[in-house]
């Protein structure tokens, strides 16, 4: 019994070695394709706003300033 137990942990720790090396290989690649790992499932998060959306934010702050300096004189 407590052999093929041992057998049985031996497996599954060669079966995990495996799976780690084959997972850092894929991860490096990825990586030096300039890719991320998948490690995430989410869409990478926007790090900067596209410059037409900020261009109306923009626009809509000089309106608001605008009218307010109306309202004040």
């Amino acid at each position: 019994m407590a052999k093929a137990k041992k057998s049985a942990e031996k497996v599954v720790s060669d079966q995990l070695t495996i799976d780690v090396n084959a997972y850092i290989r894929t991860r490096d690649s990825l990586e030096q394709a300039g890719r991320q790992p998948c490690a995430s499932r989410r869409p990478p998060a926007r790090s900067q706003p596209s410059d037409e959306a900020a261009r109306a934010r923009q626009c809509r702050r000089s309106g608001r300033q605008e009218r307010a300096q109306e309202e004040d004189a």
